[in-house]
């Protein structure tokens, strides 16, 4: 289930701050307190709902990184636009 989640400027800086410190993507914290809050034992739980990876899946060398935009548009210009211009099967 995906679910909106509204925070003061305190909880969103110091979950942002536990990401970064932690490793964890900020959605994994807020899950774990979730599970913590509703009472459900997250060590069993998990362990029977995590699927087993394949092997060739490697793990992520960092779990949590800033995103920053790589690329702007020119002035004028809009993502449906560019989209536009690179798939000729956009109807």
């Amino acid at each position: 289930m995906a679910t909106t989640l509204r925070l003061n400027p305190d909880e969103a800086k110091a979950l942002h701050a536990a990401a970064v410190q932690s490793g964890l993507s900020q959605h994994e914290i807020v899950r774990r307190a979730v599970r913590r809050g509703l009472g459900l034992d997250e060590s069993t739980q998990q362990a029977a709902s995590a699927p087993a990876l394949p092997s060739w899946i490697k793990p992520a060398r960092r779990a949590y990184r800033s995103a920053h935009p790589r690329l702007t548009l020119p002035e004028g210009a809009s993502t449906v636009d560019v989209l536009d211009d690179v798939r000729e099967d956009r109807v």
